[in-house]
């Protein structure tokens, strides 16, 4: 709907002359430009929909939404750690790029 609506706007041909052939339309720009007008009807279709619909109650959304858990659901299991502390990672990083600082200096220094 918005693309043909370009062929007649003077702001998407070179130097703002309509081409009366249509052959001159920077066709990127225009799409570009009815990308933006698109999703900015989209979004205010979103918007009023969002502003003129009820609310749903609360005890709807239980289970649904991540602030409301489900009363009637199990309870979630304990998250594991992969490793026993958070400093033994810390560790292993660094060791690790120490390894590699090292083994990039070498390089540089075996290529020349």
């Amino acid at each position: 709907m918005f693309h043909s609506l370009s062929y007649g706007i003077a702001f998407f041909y070179p130097n703002h002359k309509i081409d009366p052939a249509h052959m001159t339309i920077v066709g990127q720009m225009a799409k570009f430009h009815n990308a933006i007008v698109a999703f900015a009807v989209a979004a205010t279709v979103v918007a009023l929909f969002a502003l003129l619909t009820p609310a749903k109650p609360r005890s709807e959304l239980a289970g649904l939404v991540l602030g409301m858990p489900d009363p009637n659901s199990p309870d979630p299991p304990q998250p594991r750690s992969g490793w026993p502390s958070p400093a033994t990672l810390g560790a292993l990083v660094l060791v690790i790029v120490a390894v590699l600082i090292v083994l990039l200096i070498l390089a540089k220094n075996w290529t020349g």
